[in-house]
């Protein structure tokens, strides 16, 4: 499942200590999914580096995204891909 968050709803910094005020495209994920992997969603562009944790099960990312809008356009189930950190 993915799912969109809005970034300004949920503190100043995420997890690895990135501030929520990022241009970067950045993700949640669940604890199995190594913080600094990078994600690549079907149907949405581009790659989004996991910054994030979240109250997420193994097989959901979660989107940082600026508005509702956003995040409600992007829910659903949909097919991604995780890779490495740089340099792992």
């Amino acid at each position: 499942m993915t799912t969109g968050y809005v970034r300004t709803e949920h503190g100043t910094h995420t997890a690895d200590g990135t501030p929520i005020w990022t241009q970067e495209p950045i993700a949640a994920a669940g604890w199995t999914i190594p913080l600094g992997s990078y994600v690549e969603v079907e149907g949405l562009p581009g790659r989004y580096r996991v910054a994030d944790r979240g109250m997420l099960g193994p097989d959901n990312i979660d989107i940082a995204v600026w508005s509702r809008s956003e995040a409600y356009a992007i829910t659903g189930l949909r097919t991604w891909c995780i890779f490495p950190p740089e340099g792992g």
